[in-house]
């Protein structure tokens, strides 16, 4: 650039009020202000990644911690349902066994008389009746036993 636009310049920025001096700056001073523009530019970046890193850091922090208590939550309310159904289960066994032991029905396989040892009276076809155990009643014991065999 040659000295008569430089003054020419020179000579107009002189004449411009104060506010509009800064709106247009010199030609030999206009790469570093560009520079500065674009560092203060650069470090506003910087500035504000590091607020939004920070701000994602906590937010992610955050989540991981409702995950795990969710996980935790879930994880408990499973071992529940699990306990639960392990009871219901036996309640099932065990009304199942009840159902197939009840008095009045006749079950479908032989089951020992749990009263054999206990029998107070016996009624014989003659009419007489007896009391004596089980194990004392015999065939030597019935009169006319051996007859009807």
């Amino acid at each position: 650039m040659d000295q008569a636009t430089a003054k020419q310049i020179q000579n107009q920025n002189q004449q411009q009020p104060q506010s509009n001096r800064q709106a247009v700056p010199a030609t030999g001073n206009r790469q570093p202000d560009e520079l500065k523009g674009l560092g203060m530019m650069m470090q506003q970046l910087l500035h504000g990644m590091q607020i939004h890193g920070k701000a994602l850091n906590q937010v992610s922090t955050d989540i991981n911690t409702k995950m795990d208590n969710m996980f935790t939550e879930l994880n408990t309310k499973y071992d529940t349902v699990s306990n639960h159904i392990k009871r219901i289960d036996v309640q099932l066994a065990q009304t199942t066994e009840s159902i197939k032991s009840q008095q009045g029905t006749l079950p479908g396989k032989n089951v020992m008389n749990p009263r054999v040892e206990h029998c107070n009276a016996a009624e014989l076809r003659c009419g007489k009746s007896k009391g004596k155990e089980p194990e004392q009643l015999s065939v030597e014991t019935v009169p006319d036993a051996e007859e009807r065999t």
